[in-house]
């Protein structure tokens, strides 16, 4: 199919307020500005006079390619403890990319659902069956990660892609081959 999938991505305001970069604020105020304009939609899935609604794209996706260019940027908010090395009391160079471009939205998805807190709860079953992909991760997807296998969830882990997902994939993939070989030996 050419049809592009649905990409809901889910927010919480909470955790954009743990920045203190000028990006990080200035996304905010156009998340505001964004919801004092918004309507709800009535039962019938229509709105009498609302006009769509575009914020600026807070970055490009080529802003990512690569990590040398965020390696010596101050850190746009405190580092997770999970991520602060024992012996150079630093975040890796490698992973403090991920500090600025968590510090907006997600710039790639096609549906945007904003709630104020992360333990507010949205109701994403309710718009049909829902899955997971999983591509690389650290410290804080392999909980996530974990939860949802245990939990039997529909997922894809994006083998060959390294982190948590890498070491998943592999597991699954030596399972399979296990479970193949005792079938040919019955």
């Amino acid at each position: 199919t050419n049809q592009r999938p649905a990409i809901v991505v889910i927010e919480s305001m909470k955790r954009f307020r743990q920045f203190t970069s000028e990006k990080t604020a200035s996304h905010l105020r156009d998340l505001t500005e964004l919801a004092a304009k918004s309507k709800p939609i009535t039962s019938d899935g229509m709105d009498s006079d609302s006009e769509v609604q575009i914020i600026p794209l807070p970055y490009s996706p080529d802003d990512f390619v690569d990590s040398k260019p965020y390696q010596d940027v101050p850190l746009p908010c405190r580092p997770f403890k999970e991520h602060i090395r024992a012996d150079t009391k630093d975040v890796a160079p490698k992973r403090k990319w991920m500090y600025h471009y968590s510090q907006t939205t997600f710039a790639s998805g096609t549906h945007y659902v904003f709630l104020e807190n992360d333990t507010e709860a949205f109701p994403l079953d309710a718009f049909g069956p829902t899955g997971y992909v999983h591509a690389h991760g650290g410290t804080l997807s392999y909980q996530r990660l974990r939860s949802r296998i245990s939990q039997g969830r529909p997922l894809v882990i994006l083998h060959q892609t390294g982190g948590v997902s890498q070491a998943f994939g592999s597991l699954h993939e030596s399972i399979g081959q296990l479970s193949i070989k005792a079938m040919k030996s019955t």
